[in-house]
């Protein structure tokens, strides 16, 4: 089977945070999350963590920050 690494998008905005996973031959999935206090798109937490060996087009869950 083949694998493919978790990137690790925490602290990036969505898009790039998208794009990155994209490359790794993996697909995401958005989660709102409000109430963090970070900048509105700003990817706040992911899940598998960065450094994750997966299966190829796996689905990274990335919480994307509302901006409240």
């Amino acid at each position: 089977t083949a694998t493919a690494t978790v990137p690790s998008v925490v602290g990036q905005t969505q898009s790039t945070a998208q794009s990155n996973i994209k490359k790794a031959n993996l697909q995401s999935v958005v989660v709102q999350w409000s109430g963090t206090g970070k900048p509105s798109g700003q990817v706040v937490g992911q899940t598998p963590e960065s450094g994750a060996v997966v299966p190829k087009n796996s689905i990274v869950i990335i919480f994307v920050s509302t901006g409240s």
